[in-house]
């Protein structure tokens, strides 16, 4: 069977056929069978646009709210990049001008990354589709834009200031907080928005990581921490999926949560006032210390359980 009829058969809609295969492990195949050489990969990717176009195609009305979500979402970018511009007088206007190019950048990115995995928006692999994207994962995608509106401050070379880096980190920690629970109070959750919270998640504290660093309030090898925590079991996760073909589930542990309080801990002290975090100087090199160990340990435990699993469940 050529590649056009395996995936004309995977995407048939017609409900009477017999069970699938898992359409996406089907072309992990194809390309591990092209030996990974480019034209495996051009296919690997024209295919999986191919079954992105159909999933919106067949989904008119998820589609729909993924419009309505974009639409809102860059209005949001807008109105904050606008509000900087005003409230903050000459150097504002001039940073959220700098910014204004990488923001959207990086929420066309986000977009688009949601359209793509559209596929995902389900409970489980295999169930039906939402017809909307849902609260809990639009309020995940607000995180998605702080993170742009930072990452957009640094590429413009204007770190966010006090103001706009404190009011950054609250709404990502109040979304955070909430998107989770309103999920499982609304029985609401999906492959999507688990999807969606670790890229916002590790968007988030990249960003804010940096910006802190080049403001000097965070010592710069504090970012490879960063980095660790949130790229190991991702670069684990891909490599599984692409050298195996298989899916690897990447739960939470003690270590992560620890990881993720001490981390929240250290980059709120590091927005104190200088005077204050002179005062404090021992403290804070013993926190970044801990929260660079809890960083390193917390993905070294994601790995060990999700490899216990697997070897029992083989």
């Amino acid at each position: 069977m050529s590649g056009d009829d395996l995936t004309q058969a995977r995407m048939s809609p017609n409900k009477s056929a017999p069970a699938r295969s898992d359409v996406v492990l089907d072309l992990l195949r194809e390309l591990r069978a092209a030996r990974y050489a480019p034209p495996g990969w051009a296919r690997f990717g024209l295919q999986s646009w191919r079954l992105a176009r159909h999933t919106a195609r067949s989904h008119p009305r998820l589609t729909r709210s993924w419009r309505r979500v974009a639409l809102g979402l860059t209005l949001v970018e807008l109105t904050a990049l606008a509000a900087e511009a005003r409230l903050g007088g000459d150097e504002g206007a001039r940073a959220a001008r700098r910014a204004a190019a990488g923001a959207a950048l990086c929420l066309a990115y986000t977009l688009a990354d949601v359209y793509v995995h559209l596929g995902m928006n389900q409970e489980a692999h295999g169930a039906p589709l939402h017809d909307t994207l849902g609260l809990p994962t639009i309020l995940t995608l607000s995180r998605s834009v702080v993170a742009g509106l930072l990452t957009g401050h640094l590429v413009g070379r204007e770190p966010a200031n006090d103001a706009v880096l404190s009011l950054a980190l609250t709404v990502a920690s109040l979304t955070d907080m909430t998107d989770g629970q309103l999920a499982r109070t609304l029985r609401r959750p999906t492959r999507l928005g688990a999807y969606l919270d670790s890229e916002a998640d590790f968007g988030v504290a990249l960003a804010t990581t940096l910006t802190l660093v080049a403001r000097r309030a965070l010592p710069a090898w504090f970012v490879a921490g960063i980095l660790a925590r949130w790229l190991s079991p991702f670069a684990y996760a891909l490599l599984s999926y692409f050298r195996a073909g298989r899916r690897v589930r990447i739960g939470s542990t003690l270590a992560g949560k620890a990881a993720g309080v001490a981390q929240t801990v250290t980059l709120g002290v590091a927005l104190l006032p200088e005077r204050l975090r002179r005062r404090r100087l021992g403290l804070q090199r013993t926190l970044h210390v801990v929260t660079l160990i809890l960083l390193v340990v917390a993905p070294l435990a994601q790995f060990l359980r999700t490899w216990s699993r697997s070897t029992t469940s083989a």
